[in-house]
């Protein structure tokens, strides 16, 4: 993708993350890792506040006119809503895939091609294009995205799931992400961090 010159709006910048490592990291005595069953989830609230690097007239973030979404979003690598959860009496959590966030979203934002900075706490966002650095910095985030070069995640109770990932960096407690193509590159830290392609990671029962 090509990056272009962007204007932070609003009064934090977006720090690309460094991944040291194609491992999982995991704090010695003070976090849990995991890249498969969870045990956290997230509570969505309807505010939103994104500060993105905005450099065109039409970027930015728009309301959606509701909040249920249908169909195979290809160009974002949409997965069928057939699949969004474990088959009831199974015992199971639900899974993380891309159909049961969009079932919440309340907002769409844009890259434009350059960074994104999630800031309000409860949102529940879809970034309708490819981005080269998606950071989500407030607690109880859901998001879904596209094409993301480095996914960076500053915070508790986030879920989050993008269609292609380069490398992925997890600090927070109650962590889940999953991406639905590539092989990204992870560092995590934390307790209850779950991670790992569409079909593997799991919610709460209530999640």
């Amino acid at each position: 993708m090509t990056r272009r010159p962007r204007t932070v709006v609003g009064a934090r910048a977006v720090v690309a993350p460094v991944v040291v490592t194609a491992a999982v990291a995991v704090l010695a005595g003070a976090c849990s890792v995991r890249v498969v069953d969870a045990d956290a989830t997230a509570t969505p609230t309807d505010e939103l506040a994104v500060h993105a690097e905005t450099g065109a007239d039409d970027g930015g973030v728009q309301p959606v006119p509701a909040p249920t979404r249908s169909g195979d979003r290809r160009g974002l690598g949409g997965t069928p809503a057939a699949t969004a959860g474990a088959p009831r009496g199974s015992g199971l959590p639900p899974l993380l895939e891309r159909a049961g966030l969009q079932e919440s979203v309340t907002q769409t934002a844009t890259c434009g091609g350059g960074d994104l900075t999630v800031v309000e706490v409860g949102a529940t966002v879809e970034v309708t294009d490819d981005c080269a650095t998606l950071s989500v910095q407030s607690a109880d985030t859901r998001v879904v995205a596209g094409r993301v070069e480095h996914l960076v995640v500053e915070a508790a109770g986030v879920q989050a799931v993008v269609a292609d990932v380069g490398t992925v960096t997890v600090d927070g407690a109650g962590v889940r992400v999953a991406w639905e193509d590539g092989t990204p590159r992870v560092e995590a830290s934390g307790a209850d961090v779950s991670y790992g392609p569409v079909g593997v990671v799991r919610l709460d029962v209530d999640g």
